[in-house]
């Protein structure tokens, strides 16, 4: 029988597993394309970004845990509809709070903003992801989705910014085609979290042999 230090440690585990997979290791912008949208609709300043972030973050966290809670309770085929009727009441409130404290923002946002509460990335975590966890592990995994999805976006929009300061300067005519800036550093990125990837599942397996060894 396991012990109750034990379980906890392996709960507790589990939980920040979920984190640093849903920041990094299972990012859903980088791993999936998941939000690719927003990040790069999002990312035109950095205030844009900053604002986007903590809504996202607001819609991701609560909406995984309740897709944990009730999504294990209904049909597969009406958790994604769920997911998105929950998340659509709960950016009501938040839009029009996030329009009061930045009016400036919200309105440069267009339907980048409508599409915050519907985006892929969101309904996938909650449909998905997030039945298939406990609710503390769902929630973890959804903070670090919106956290891993916030750097993304942050990053793009300080490189965007850096080089709009050089075009405004003269240095380059790199601002002119910020879509195609903010894919390329996506993709580096996405390239930097496969090697990381690859290397961590490498050690995996190196210290799994080595302990076979030992037991022979």
């Amino acid at each position: 029988m396991e012990k109750p230090l034990a379980a906890k440690n392996r709960i507790h585990r589990s939980w920040y597993r979920a984190f640093v997979d849903g920041v990094f290791f299972r990012n859903p912008v980088l791993a999936g394309g998941l939000g690719l949208y927003l990040v790069l609709a999002g990312s035109r300043s950095l205030a844009s970004a900053g604002v986007l972030s903590v809504l996202t973050f607001a819609l991701m966290v609560p909406i995984c845990w309740l897709g944990s809670i009730v999504g294990r309770r209904v049909a597969a085929w009406l958790r994604l509809p769920l997911a998105f009727l929950c998340t659509a009441a709960l950016y009501l409130p938040l839009s029009l709070l996030a329009a009061w404290l930045f009016p400036q923002v919200v309105q440069d946002w267009g339907l980048c903003g409508v599409l915050a509460a519907a985006n892929s990335m969101i309904l996938r975590r909650a449909s998905r992801n997030a039945p298939e966890k406990a609710p503390m592990a769902a929630l973890a995994d959804g903070a670090g989705s919106a956290l891993g999805f916030a750097a993304v976006l942050l990053l793009v929009s300080a490189v965007w910014e850096v080089l709009a300061q050089l075009e405004a300067s003269g240095g380059g005519a790199f601002s002119q085609a910020p879509v195609m800036v903010g894919l390329l550093v996506v993709a580096f990125l996405a390239a930097l979290r496969q090697y990381a990837w690859n290397s961590a599942r490498r050690q995996r397996q190196s210290r799994q042999e080595k302990e076979r060894r030992e037991l022979l």
